[in-house]
């Protein structure tokens, strides 16, 4: 599932990019450089909602 939402993040960023649509442009979440840890965020929130950490471990 991981891999499946990293994926479908990485796709919908670089179509966003590669659109050159003015409402991407100079937005930080769809530059390249900041590419990788707003995935890594978005995933890790996603990850926790569908399995919450548990603190009795």
């Amino acid at each position: 599932l991981e891999c499946v939402v990293k994926t479908q993040s990485s796709v919908a960023k670089i179509l966003g990019i590669e659109s050159l649509s003015p409402h991407v442009s100079g937005n930080p979440k769809f530059e390249y450089a900041n590419m990788v840890e707003d995935i890594r965020e978005k995933v890790s929130s996603e990850m926790e909602r569908f399995f919450p950490k548990n603190d009795d471990e």
